[in-house]
């Protein structure tokens, strides 16, 4: 895992990040607590982080009050941990790229499921034009544990003790659990390409990509020790990442895209920084930004 040590020096914003004062769980997630405000972080009454465009603060439990809008739904990685400050997230960023107003609806945690539940009973599809779905996190659970159910998928680490969760991780079999991990997956993202058509609403699907597919680290990476496990857990967790990864490109996304849905790579990972192995650095959320829109720009959609 990253030394955070290097992390804390290089990205100092980073820091207030990891104050479990902050956090709570929501249901099978983290999330941080409604009303949160920081130099980096802001919060609205229902917990969702605030996005700034164009000088404007847009808030998820404000949704109804606009008349169009665009949403942001992932992870942590999406979520903008790392980022200076709001305007500095993925749904900010968006927003400055395209001129619209852009929610925030992002998880720590989060599963597909979460973000179906999420969409469905929080936006306002009255008020939506379009959805950037990030699903790659649920992708991340999975080699957390090497677990999966196909209807569930990964379950949490806080479902186990600390001696079953070190059990399981040393000693499951990945390769028996990815096949109910894709099924879990392609079900969850035609769930929500199903919502999106029924309200007409525009899906953009991401696929992400994290600092094990670079092939050439940053000073900073390597300075930072980014891919070095710090114990047997996370050693394993690493490696079901890079074991995996291919398969999920193959297994998840090329079927999707197959059936005619929109899927937006990432830029090529040697050209962004991580700030850890799976949070973009704030300069990275930018240009990923500004690459989705150009991207979709190119393939003939809005």
């Amino acid at each position: 895992m990253a030394n955070y040590k290097t992390v804390f020096e290089h990205y100092p914003e980073m820091r207030p990040y990891m104050n479990p004062q902050l956090n709570m769980r929501r249901g099978a997630v983290m999330t941080y607590r409604a009303n949160v405000q920081t130099k980096q972080l802001t919060t609205d009454s229902r917990g969702f982080r605030r996005s700034i465009i164009a000088g404007e603060t847009i808030l998820v439990s404000r949704i109804s009050a606009y008349d169009d809008v665009d949403a942001v739904l992932g992870s942590s990685h999406v979520f903008g941990m790392g980022a200076k400050s709001d305007a500095d997230t993925m749904a900010s960023r968006l927003g400055e790229v395209t001129n619209r107003r852009v929610v925030s609806l992002n998880l720590p945690e989060a599963t597909t499921t979460d973000l179906v539940m999420a969409a469905s009973q929080v936006l306002d599809p009255r008020r939506l034009n379009k959805i950037y779905l990030f699903p790659g996190g649920t992708f991340s659970r999975f080699c957390l544990l090497g677990l999966s159910s196909p209807m569930d998928g990964p379950p949490t680490t806080f479902a186990y003790s600390p001696e079953e969760f070190e059990q399981r991780v040393l000693k499951v079999d990945p390769g028996q659990m990815f096949d109910n991990f894709v099924r879990y997956q392609l079900k969850g993202i035609r769930r929500f390409a199903t919502f999106a058509k029924n309200q007409d609403i525009e899906l953009v699907i991401v696929s992400e990509r994290t600092f094990f597919e670079k092939q050439t680290p940053t000073a900073y990476e390597l300075k930072a020790e980014l891919g070095t496990p710090a114990n047997k857990s996370q050693e394993a967790r690493f490696e079901r990442h890079k074991a995996y990864a291919g398969r999920y490109l193959d297994e998840v996304i090329a079927p999707l895209r197959d059936e005619g849905l929109l899927l937006i790579d990432y830029p090529e990972a040697d050209t962004i920084e991580f700030i850890d192995e799976f949070h973009p650095s704030p300069a990275a959320v930018g240009k990923i930004a500004e690459h989705l829109v150009a991207s979709i720009s190119g393939s003939g959609t809005s």
